[in-house]
């Protein structure tokens, strides 16, 4: 639960009311007699909500703010750019290094990963596309069903296949 005094959230971290000062903890400890006598009122915690889909909740507690689709969608769309060149940067730059230099053959694993990681980048963006609200893209991302980027096979072999 939290608290508040004269309609603002108090923290009990030691205050002042009506010229009297009160420790921390002293908002826990009183009784509801006590607290209410200060002026301290239990109220329920404020919402939560996910800053990446929402600027918070109205004044009512009702509604969220949403914030716009078309600039959520961007900003993961460049997120996932980001990330997506990291993964085959990070993992296939030797081998096409080793081919350009030495003739080496890259493996198909690792052709195969770069396939996978682009896959995923374009299915994840043809799935934020399909969102018609910035409520239903945070259903979709924060849900099971988001399509993941797959694992470097780098931590893989670092982390023991786990």
């Amino acid at each position: 639960m939290a608290w508040t005094l004269d309609g603002k959230p108090q923290h009990d971290n030691g205050f002042t009311s009506k010229g009297i000062q009160y420790p921390p903890g002293w908002i826990r400890n009183a009784s509801p007699d006590s607290r209410t006598a200060v002026g301290i009122l239990e109220v329920n915690d404020p919402k939560t909500w996910d800053g990446r889909f929402s600027t918070g909740w109205n004044e009512s507690e009702s509604a969220q703010i949403w914030r716009d689709l078309a600039e959520a969608k961007a900003t993961f769309d460049a997120k996932d750019d980001l990330t997506a060149r990291g993964l085959i940067s990070g993992h296939c730059a030797r081998y096409v290094e080793k081919n350009v230099v030495a003739g080496t053959a890259i493996p198909d694993s690792v052709k195969t990963f770069r396939t996978n990681v682009l896959t995923a980048f374009a299915t994840r963006k043809t799935e934020r596309d399909a969102c018609g609200t910035t409520e239903a893209l945070q259903t979709l991302m924060t849900g099971d069903s988001y399509t993941q980027f797959p694992t470097s096979p780098d931590l893989v072999a670092r982390d023991g296949g786990a």
